[in-house]
């Protein structure tokens, strides 16, 4: 699936941003791979999808996927007002600019999610580990991990060549550097 919507597969999309294009029309603003276009029934909206999220969305590989370049590290949230509500597998973004919540968004199309509990109920959750702390992301479980999200089926995926070594003994896939 482009942009890691509706399944995915286990194979890597995408080595480096070169490799990803920004879908962006009346149905989605997602990050897909080059050559790709996602169907889209809808040609009646009155600015593509990713025009809320403001200027400077891009397509963007991160842990061989496609995604968008919109943060949803809610942790970064200043403002004082209550977080809205979003479809399941959906999270506000963050608005830099306001330090304060954004649009809803798919999780899986995030550049970064705060913590595990932005994924939606048929994603896995993965974790950077670094120095400074683990980078969370929202990952399609591929349809032939059978629902299980787990080092076995996916690590080799996820974790790349920096971070090359999978863990899933915690409530998420964790990648790690054995070099660093």
């Amino acid at each position: 699936g482009g942009g890691g919507q509706g399944g995915g597969s286990s194979a890597r999309e995408c080595v480096n941003n070169a490799d990803c294009a920004l879908d962006n029309d009346c149905c989605q603003c997602a990050g897909v791979p080059q050559g790709t276009d996602l169907p889209c029934a809808d040609n009646l909206c009155k600015a593509p999808m990713c025009a809320q999220h403001g200027p400077g969305v891009a397509a963007q590989c991160r842990l061989g996927r496609c995604v968008t370049t919109i943060d949803c590290d809610l942790t970064q949230i200043l403002c004082k007002v209550p977080e809205p509500k979003c479809a399941a597998g959906y999270t506000p973004s963050y608005n830099a600019a306001t330090h304060c919540y954004g649009p809803c968004v798919a999780a899986t199309e995030c550049a970064t999610v705060g913590d595990c509990n932005r994924c939606g109920p048929s994603d896995a959750c993965v974790a950077e580990v670094a120095q400074q702390g683990p980078v969370f992301h929202c990952i399609p479980v591929p349809t032939e991990c059978n629902g299980v999200a787990g080092c076995a089926c996916m690590g080799a995926t996820v974790c790349d060549d920096t971070y090359d070594v999978c863990d899933d003994s915690q409530n998420y896939l964790s990648c790690s550097c054995s070099k660093c």
